[in-house]
């Protein structure tokens, strides 16, 4: 850094400005720099680095004429420009991209909203948990209510999108049954909601958004599951023909149910079970699921004026 103000220097003419330098910060002999007189030559390169940045500038100058350095000659120099050194300046943290800004304060949101409810949580906690500032918020969502929204698309909008991968690829291999349709159903979720790293997070905070509902909830629940909800109960009527539009969609909200209760409550499973039921063996979870839910699709038709299921066959087939 000492030597900084030599790179302007030699890019451009020298001045007269032996004043900035007073005879005691010099040395008295003037070729002590060529002659190897170390001391005398670093007494002036202190002077020097005890100035401003602008000064240094100029007192290289002078430093060069005291010294009657040849500038012309010797080796080429490297004349590079090096930015001057500020002390005053402050160190600033590197802001984060625009997609890891919403990362960030989606997986903050996500933990938050999970442990406290979205009601729970303030805009400043927020931004203070995901290390960014409020304005970041308000550019990327609009809202702490814009935030949830988002936080709650990030997942569900993956999962939904392989459920209906899961139902093309079902019906494409021939006229799909009730076990297939269901495991579409069933199989992305499950594997969400017990990944080690976000799966119980986000169940509990689905679990939170179920509990305070809200208008801006109850849109994204439509928007977000409506169609999927269509694409299923339609291959449901196919494989259950059966089945009346009311009754089919009356089976769907328990086997949408056995999801949700086994989603969100798998540590209960365990203990009412006494381990019998293992939620983290998603194969044999989603095994039993389903075989359960697809017998209840096919218990029979139910008279809607009493309730009571009128199932096919006598008791005594039945048994």
């Amino acid at each position: 850094d000492l030597f900084h103000p030599l790179h302007g220097l030699l890019a451009r003419p020298a001045r007269t400005l032996t004043h900035h330098v007073t005879d005691a910060a010099l040395p008295s002999r003037p070729n002590s720099l060529i002659s190897g007189n170390i001391s005398e030559t670093t007494a002036v390169l202190r002077a020097i680095s005890r100035q401003t940045c602008a000064s240094r500038a100029c007192l290289a100058h002078s430093f060069v004429k005291h010294f009657h350095i040849p500038v012309e000659s010797g080796p080429p120099i490297d004349i590079r420009p090096v930015a001057p050194h500020n002390s005053n300046k402050r160190l600033i943290t590197p802001v984060p991209q625009s997609a890891d800004t919403k990362d960030l304060i989606l997986d903050a949101a996500e933990l938050m909203f999970s442990e406290n409810g979205v009601e729970g949580v303030s805009l400043r906690a927020l931004t203070s948990k995901a290390g960014v500032n409020l304005a970041s918020v308000h550019y990327h969502f609009g809202s702490k209510e814009g935030v949830a929204l988002a936080a709650f698309c990030r997942r569900v909008r993956p999962i939904n999108e392989e459920r209906l991968e899961l139902l093309d690829k079902a019906e494409s291999e021939g006229a799909a049954d009730v076990e297939s349709i269901l495991t579409a159903l069933y199989a992305p979720v499950l594997r969400l909601a017990r990944s080690p790293v976000h799966g119980r997070r986000f169940m509990r905070m689905c679990a939170r958004f179920y509990t305070e509902p809200g208008a801006y909830l109850e849109s994204a629940f439509t928007e977000e599951f409506g169609h999927v909800i269509t694409r299923f109960e339609g291959a449901l009527h196919r494989a259950l023909p059966e089945l009346s539009r009311l009754e089919l969609r009356r089976r769907m909200h328990f086997g949408i149910g056995v999801m949700v209760h086994t989603l969100l409550d798998s540590n209960r499973t365990r203990q009412w079970t006494d381990d019998a039921c293992d939620p983290s063996d998603i194969g044999g979870t989603l095994d039993a699921m389903v075989s359960f839910v697809a017998a209840g699709f096919r218990a029979g038709t139910a008279t809607p004026a009493t309730g009571t299921a009128d199932v096919a066959g006598s008791k005594a087939d039945r048994t």
